[in-house]
């Protein structure tokens, strides 16, 4: 039962970040590429159920699928959580620089709990700007509190 319960959270944490990637992004300039690496990660998740729809109730062989599983579900998890960074460093980028802000970098951490949530850890900013005004207007697109946040 864990492992369906695992598996419908993992689908239903792709199938968010999919929709949040195809809104952010233009579909002239990223909506290609979102669509591939989402249905990648889509994918290797289906992929990832298959040594448990056979038979591996007798001994070591049950054992062998759930560490392959768990492995599995681990490297999905932090390519989940590397896109979502990538996708919320771009969109901060994105949005500075509407204000005028030039921004050299902006590097995002996030965790994904064991229940499928992300959750943004830290965002450092990389700008020679006007720091309070920078981590206000990210603090306010990310409905995030200003001590995560780091301008540099």
């Amino acid at each position: 039962m864990e492992e369906i319960k695992s598996f419908a959270v993992t689908v239903c944490a792709v199938s968010i970040l999919s929709a949040i990637a195809g809104g952010i992004f233009s579909e002239e300039r990223y909506g290609k590429l979102i669509r591939l690496v989402v249905s990648g990660v889509l994918v290797c998740v289906l992929l990832a159920q298959i040594p448990s729809i056979g038979d591996c109730s007798y001994g070591q062989g049950r054992y062998t699928a759930n560490v392959n599983n768990e492995r599995l579900n681990e490297e999905i998890s932090e390519q989940t959580a590397d896109m979502a960074a990538d996708i919320i460093s771009r969109t901060v980028a994105s949005e500075l620089a509407k204000y005028g802000y030039s921004v050299e970098s902006v590097e995002t951490v996030v965790d994904i709990s064991d229940d499928g949530c992300i959750t943004i850890d830290r965002v450092d900013i990389a700008a020679d700007a006007n720091e309070e005004r920078i981590r206000s207007i990210t603090a306010g697109l990310l409905a995030l509190d200003e001590e995560r946040i780091t301008v540099n």
